[in-house]
């Protein structure tokens, strides 16, 4: 008889536990939704502030990348670079109050990709030299800029990208494959 009564218990028993394992699941879950929620309002929020800081933040390199002719219409455009080099006009542009105040935005709100990235561009072009770059290290900083690139395409959206870095700079160099080429394992 007492082994029956003990049956009793568990057939009553049983449903109770797993009614309550159930809820807890879904409370986990729920409150796991939310948050992703959360987190992609926050993403969806700061998106368009991203690319404003991602652009500034490239303006530097992209004036570096340009051909002489598009820097001379560029000169017409942004009287800031009037009768300036290019080279001139991109370190005034990387030493300015107002790109080391987007550069702190962009560790702020950028993604950390992003800001891995950026940080390591920032550290090859703040190394002291005392020669000019020679053909390797342009080609590094080539592709610590592709890399950049290439992080911020993934932040704003397109996670998924089958590109690397090197495909990143052919809008902006003509000899991208040559030297990429080089880089191939």
């Amino acid at each position: 008889m007492t082994e029956l009564h003990w049956t009793g218990y568990v057939s009553v028993a049983t449903p109770i536990i797993v009614v309550l394992l159930g809820w807890l699941l879904h409370q986990k879950s729920e409150r796991r939704w939310k948050a992703t929620e959360q987190r992609w309002k926050e993403e969806e929020r700061l998106h368009p502030d991203r690319i404003e800081v991602y652009n500034e933040a490239l303006e530097p390199y992209i004036v570096l990348l340009m051909s002489e002719s598009e820097w001379a219409a560029a000169q017409d455009s942004r009287p800031e670079y009037g009768g300036m080099s290019r080279d001139e006009a991109a370190l005034a542009s990387v030493f300015s109050l107002a790109h080391r105040r987007n550069s702190f935005k962009l560790m702020l709100i950028g993604g950390d990709e992003v800001v891995r990235a950026y940080n390591d561009l920032t550290l090859f072009h703040s190394r002291p030299r005392d020669a000019p770059m020679t053909e390797a290290e342009w080609e590094e900083g080539l592709r610590l800029f592709g890399r950049l690139v290439l992080a911020i395409r993934r932040s704003v959206g397109n996670e998924g990208t089958k590109l690397d870095a090197w495909d990143m700079l052919y809008w902006g160099w003509s000899n991208v494959e040559e030297i990429r080429a080089k880089h191939r394992p």
